[in-house]
């Protein structure tokens, strides 16, 4: 290795790092949202069916997605509540569940105004061309087999390719393999 040198060797522009790092934050801003909006609702109803492990995996979830955001006072109420529905057993104080649905409602409030102001960067009546679209889906491809959330700075792009709507969906949904086996389907009728 003492020889080694790499080829082609770029350093990283900073400016298009800070670009792609809001760019990212702002789809898992989106995401958060939308999928959380009604999580307090789903732990109650799985509560209420008595699923304490749907419960658990639902905190667990909301635990990891606030700290992904730096939320770290909703990140800690969904692990109160995690915690007391380990090991299929509810210990959960009515207490726990209002903390959580405060904190969780805070973030909600914090965060819609950034979601309702953000535009998509490309128009949606635009259509790419064929080879643009196969070159989009070819470049997407590697960073499904990640399963690098990066993909998330795919999404305007990929709404000016025909038929994207479901692929789109399961990126959203982070469901990598269901996103792979979509793109190829995307990429066999192009």
């Amino acid at each position: 290795m003492k020889y080694f040198k790499p080829v082609d060797w770029k350093a990283e522009d900073k400016t298009q790092f800070a670009q792609a790092e809001e760019e990212l934050r702002k789809d898992l801003i989106k995401n958060f949202v939308s999928s959380n909006r009604n999580k307090i609702n789903e732990i109650k109803d799985a509560l209420n069916a008595n699923d304490i492990k749907l419960a658990h995996r639902l905190a667990h979830t909301l635990r990891g997605n606030a700290g992904q955001l730096k939320k770290t006072f909703l990140q800690k109420a969904a692990e109160d509540v995690e915690n007391r529905l380990k090991n299929g057993k509810n210990e959960l104080a009515p207490e726990q569940m209002i903390a959580l649905e405060k904190e969780l409602k805070t973030v909600i409030e914090e965060f819609e105004p950034l979601v309702n102001s953000i535009t998509p960067a490309v128009q949606a009546n635009e259509a790419l061309d064929i080879t643009a679209a196969r070159s989009l889906l070819e470049e997407l491809e590697p960073v499904l087999k990640d399963g690098n959330t990066e993909c998330l700075t795919y999404i305007d792009r990929l709404r000016l390719v025909p038929g994207s709507e479901e692929l789109i969906r399961q990126m959203e949904g982070f469901k990598f393999k269901p996103a792979i086996e979509t793109l190829a389907e995307l990429k066999g009728k192009l």
